[in-house]
């Protein structure tokens, strides 16, 4: 988008829940992440049991499945209900994904 001398341009960001049609674009952003050395940041979650949440594993490898993906996806899903048990002292919030001109799923919690 063009703008004249002096003129303010405001890009619009459209925000998505998760759905495993992001799967290619989420695994391509995850490897984004390792690249640039903040896996931390690469929405591949490992949140360890605690007497109010049984704790998840993934793994970028894993992830490569389209099942395991959507269990990832489910997760975020389910993590946005009120009533969602989450590890620690955390508290239920719902995750969007950022779509780019063509979908991409890099995360916004």
């Amino acid at each position: 988008m063009a703008a004249g001398p002096g003129a303010t341009v405001v890009a619009m960001v459209e925000l998505a829940p998760p759905h495993l049609r992001f799967h290619r674009s989420f695994l391509d952003a995850v490897d984004e992440f390792i690249a640039g050395g903040e896996e931390r940041y690469s929405g591949v979650l490992v949140w360890p049991a605690d007497e109010y949440f049984p704790g998840v594993a993934f793994t970028r490898e894993g992830l490569e499945e389209p099942a395991e993906f959507q269990r990832l996806v489910d997760l975020h899903l389910a993590d946005a209900e009120p009533d969602a048990r989450v590890p620690g002292d955390g508290c239920p919030a719902p995750t969007s994904g950022w779509l780019r001109e063509t979908p991409s799923s890099g995360r916004s919690a």
